[in-house]
């Protein structure tokens, strides 16, 4: 008797530890499956997305139950790989991805609105009006950039705008600002693209300052700022100052802007587009899309350690 009370006891144990075991993992099934997950997939050729990463992660920290992916797409992704990147997050179980276009025009046309619901676009969106795209006024930056250089440098001048990627819809918004605002005060301007400048643009543009073709340049591409920064510190032996501008959001530009080798710096909030990207998806009435639903910052070197330009350059300093 005594022993077949034991066995009983046993049994009974085990059924219990393997009824509570069944219990916790129906718990963490139903715990998970609540979560939300949020894939953010960005491409390389930019390698400045902290303060996006930051801010869409800043968002998710301050809601229940939410997970940011971070994606990073290999360089020289197609719009096609990242249409399967996309959709394959989605597929996977990704609730919601936020996205930026390496094409922003075969993207548009390969996605034909699919999922509009669950992706959503930052910076740099695509040329179908069903996705909504976090971003500043890129038109509005571009033309207070040209109006800016105009007071700055005056009319009676030649502007070199170096745009050499035309597959980013945000960036040629960007030039055309610039262009009408140069247009209206009568500036002659040329936009140096990919087909102008060849595989040699610290080169070009040495042959643009020794033959005086240019008073100032306009760099809407992080990726060249290395070279135009270059060539015109290597040139400074001809005592002409040449004024550089940038539009571009990264630490390597703010460098350049402290080190006196640009002259204005306009400075997208990548912070708050990553923030409002993610609140915007969780909570749609807190956002109140508008072109000036992301800000940005024009900043000249004597201001940039002040207060207000200081929070936007070094987010993360304390």
């Amino acid at each position: 008797m005594t022993k077949n009370r034991n066995l009983f006891i046993i049994i009974m144990i085990v059924t219990l530890v393997l009824l509570f075991e069944g219990i916790a993992y129906y718990i963490l099934f139903i715990v998970e499956h609540d979560r939300t997950g949020i894939s953010v997939i960005v491409y390389e050729d930019d390698k400045n997305w902290a303060d996006l990463k930051e801010g869409a992660e800043l968002a998710a920290r301050n809601e229940e139950n939410v997970d940011i992916n971070f994606i990073v797409m290999p360089e020289a992704t197609t719009a096609k790989e990242q249409k399967k990147i996309i959709l394959d997050e989605i597929n996977s179980g990704a609730k919601y991805v936020v996205t930026t276009a390496v094409d922003s025009y075969e993207l548009s046309e390969l996605l034909n609105g699919v999922y509009e619901s669950k992706i959503e676009f930052v910076m740099n969106g695509t040329d179908d009006k069903n996705y909504k795209v976090i971003s500043p006024d890129n038109y509005k930056m571009g033309y207070e950039l040209g109006r800016l250089i105009v007071e700055e440098e005056g009319s009676d001048i030649n502007v070199g705008i170096i745009s050499i990627d035309d597959k980013k819809k945000s960036l040629n918004i960007r030039a055309q600002g610039i262009r009408v605002a140069l247009g209206e005060a009568n500036v002659h301007y040329e936009i140096w693209n990919n087909s102008i400048i060849g595989d040699d643009i610290y080169q070009f543009v040495k042959n643009k300052i020794n033959n005086n073709e240019v008073d100032a340049i306009i760099v809407l591409n992080e990726s060249v700022l290395d070279a135009v920064t270059a060539v015109v510190s290597d040139n400074s032996i001809y005592d002409n100052y040449l004024p550089v501008y940038a539009m571009v959001h990264s630490e390597k530009s703010v460098y350049y802007l402290d080190s006196k080798q640009l002259k204005y710096l306009v400075y997208p909030d990548e912070f708050g587009a990553g923030y409002a990207a993610v609140t915007e998806l969780l909570h749609p009435a807190k956002i109140r899309l508008k072109d000036d639903t992301i800000a940005y910052s024009i900043v000249k070197r004597a201001d940039m350690y002040s207060g207000q330009y200081e929070k936007v350059l070094f987010p993360f300093v304390k």
